[in-house]
């Protein structure tokens, strides 16, 4: 059953979770400078973070999927680009939701050092993954929003620019989650708490972007 956003609804998710976006991506840095801060790693923190960041996943795909309806009228087309976008925001609801179960999982103890890991390649993997869908918006962005030329471009190198870095941070996240997994000569979380500032930063930065906030923005 497909549902349907008005205007107001619309508008209350995007602000919503574009809020939820940059404060669970600002929580999740401060808990990890925190626990790098310490002498060892937090085996509460940490996992606290990786909570954190399945909520703020969570909040990001409810943005997308809001703005998405919007566009397509809340009827989801079967052409390549509408398929490539409901994967997307599916991955992005199933990578939160993962990331919510790894975090208590870790938090009560079971393997937390192994889970944090797991954690964070899953997801840099699906940051990296999504990038296709998140460019894939803007452009249904770029294409129905009225915007000039000149303003168009500007979107679009703005859209670009953010998903390389996304993609750049998720790369990273990968690599430091499985020497996370494999390292012997230092504490996994180490390298599970880089991963997760990392992650972190690439969620702030990119907070708000694929929401038609920047477009009303340009539009003035």
């Amino acid at each position: 059953m497909a549902i349907t956003y008005n205007e107001r609804d619309t508008l209350r998710i995007e602000t919503g979770g574009s809020i939820a976006e940059a404060v669970g991506g600002i929580a999740v840095s401060v808990l990890a400078i925190i626990s790098l801060a310490e002498t060892t790693p937090s085996l509460v923190l940490i996992p606290i973070a990786v909570i954190v960041l399945g909520i703020a996943l969570l909040a990001e795909g409810s943005t997308i999927a809001a703005e998405f309806s919007r566009f397509m009228g809340a009827t989801v087309d079967a052409s390549p680009a509408g398929n490539m976008q409901t994967g997307g925001i599916t991955l992005e609801f199933l990578a939160g939701i993962g990331l919510v179960v790894l975090g208590i999982l870790s938090l009560i103890g079971i393997a937390t050092e192994t889970l944090v890991a797991v954690s964070v390649i899953a997801a840099g993997a699906a940051m990296v993954l999504r990038s296709g869908m998140l460019l894939e918006m803007s452009d249904l962005h770029f294409q129905m929003s009225g915007l000039s030329d000149g303003q168009r471009r500007l979107a679009r190198s703005s859209a670009s620019g953010v998903v390389s870095v996304q993609v750049l941070c998720g790369i990273a996240a990968v690599v430091l989650g499985i020497l996370a997994l494999t390292t012997v000569h230092f504490s996994p979380l180490l390298f599970g708490e880089i991963g997760l500032l990392v992650l972190a930063g690439a969620i702030t930065f990119g907070s708000g972007l694929w929401t038609g906030s920047m477009l009303r923005m340009l539009m003035r």
